[in-house]
């Protein structure tokens, strides 16, 4: 998503001495721009820019912090330092620091029913603020309707949203699985705004944009001078991210709201550590697992946390070792893959080993009958036969093409699950398979009759170049 023909570097004269010999070399995920004994590793520079150089983004901006201090800025393309662009999903953030502060304030109870604070949704009994800020509430995610129908270039509201989505049925019980959803923080922007007596927008720039310098942060459809155009798509009416999706950013100011997170100027240590906490059963990749407003994600030997956000148009990612004091915010306007570049900044500048096996306890398999339903679907295929009876047609078709790979990758050697979403046709389930001579995804989306409606695999690049488990959640 980005198209960078030249770029704009600024470097802080603050930097610490001790760290001057990766500041001269700034942002040595994107190469160096001043002599230095420090050359960079072609690896990291291939792996950081070679993907996102081949999607064109048409701007990209990128912010280091070291030591929490912003040591480095450093912007490609149609845009300067100051510009800014939709976050997508990285709103969530401010949302839930919102409803944080007033947790640690006494005002909101974290695992306090929605009713006590939404007594007008009487449908949303039996959630807690809890499942809505880790997404165990099992309300459907509204956006995939709202772009499937069209409506998203409409306008909305908050609560036309919210009672659009209680009148479907839930997805599972509160409390009973988990689901990446975007409805429950329109639910949890609507809180803050019932306690506080704030629209929302007015709490985040008040509590948070103003309150640690991020001047050039705001809530659509608010403009300021600087603002990048979405590229190679559309996110539609603003209306429709209200809470999930609605802030515009720069990556300095991201890196001030990660310093203040960090500092404990948002939020107390223990607050702060307690929005750490995970979902035991739910993970979106190996090693990643949903907190309380954030993803913690160990990305090799290194536990990072954070969220990534993707609009039509817009990719962002905020990233945090709080232990080191170490962030990383990218923004841009594009279609590209954010993690090349935050897993090479983590290895250059944390030291992190992106070839490091993550622990066991990394590895939570959210749906153990599908993985052992499609393992021995996979040997049959192996094995030259398959049992028809449990796929519909369109799956069935994809098979001889599976088998075509499982062949040309040598014999499988292991089933890693990594995702399950539910969708309107069905649950999607994503696996990494390991062969003898190669690794590849595979995606099965099993349909309401409990068949396989379709099935794909697709080849992986060699996993000494990207880490495979820092994957960033949309």
């Amino acid at each position: 998503m980005a198209r960078f023909p030249g770029y704009i570097f600024h470097l802080r004269s603050s930097a610490p001495s001790a760290l001057a010999g990766a500041v001269v070399c700034a942002l040595i995920v994107f190469g160096c721009v001043a002599a230095s004994p420090m050359q960079p590793d072609p690896l990291v520079s291939d792996a950081a820019l070679g993907e996102v150089r081949a999607s064109a983004a048409k701007s990209i901006s990128v912010a280091i912090v070291l030591d929490k201090r912003i040591v480095g800025l450093k912007t490609f393309g149609d845009a300067d330092a100051a510009t800014a662009f939709s976050v997508g999903s990285v709103s969530k953030m401010f949302t839930a620091v919102s409803v944080w502060q007033l947790i640690q304030n006494g005002r909101i109870g974290l695992d306090a029913d929605v009713t006590t604070y939404l007594r007008q949704y009487p449908a949303l009994r039996g959630i807690t603020v809890r499942q809505l800020l880790d997404h165990t509430n099992g309300l459907p995610n509204y956006l995939d309707d709202a772009f499937a129908n069209g409506s998203v270039t409409r306008k909305t509201t908050a609560d036309e949203i919210i009672s659009s989505m209680l009148s479907k049925p839930r997805d599972f019980a509160s409390g009973a699985d988990w689901n990446y959803t975007n409805t429950g923080y329109v639910v949890l922007g609507r809180i803050v705004e019932s306690v506080s007596g704030l629209p929302l927008a007015q709490y985040e720039s008040e509590h948070i944009f103003k309150a640690v310098g991020m001047d050039r942060t705001f809530v659509a459809p608010s403009q300021v001078k600087d603002v990048a155009a979405p590229f190679d798509g559309e996110p539609g009416d603003w209306s429709w991210y209200y809470a999930c999706g609605d802030v515009f950013s720069t990556a300095e100011d991201l890196a001030r709201f990660d310093i203040a997170l960090m500092q404990g100027r948002l939020l107390e240590a223990k607050t702060f550590a307690a929005m750490q906490r995970t979902v035991p059963f739910a993970t979106l990749e190996p090693g990643m697992r949903d907190g309380l407003g954030l993803f913690v994600t160990m990305v090799g030997d290194v536990s990072e946390v954070g969220h990534h956000g993707g609009e039509p148009g817009y990719r962002a990612d905020n990233e945090m070792v709080p232990a080191r004091g170490f962030a990383i915010a990218v923004v841009g306007s594009g279609n590209y893959n954010t993690a090349p570049i935050v897993s090479q900044a983590l290895h250059a500048y944390v030291g992190a080993n992106l070839q490091a096996p993550l622990p066991p306890d990394a590895y939570v398999d959210g749906a153990p009958a599908v993985t052992k339903r499609l393992a021995m679907l996979l040997a049959d295929v192996g094995a030259g036969r398959d049992d028809r009876s449990q796929m519909q047609v369109l799956a069935a078709i994809g098979i001889p093409a599976i088998a075509d790979r499982m062949r040309a990758n040598g014999s499988l050697t292991g089933i890693t699950f990594l995702s399950k979403f539910y969708t309107s046709a069905g649950l999607l389930y994503r696996y990494r398979l390991s062969f003898t001579k190669g690794q590849a995804v595979l995606t099965a989306l099993i349909d309401e009759s409990d068949k396989i409606a379709t099935i794909e695999m697709a080849s992986l690049p060699p996993p000494a170049k990207y880490n495979l488990g820092g994957s960033r959640a949309q």
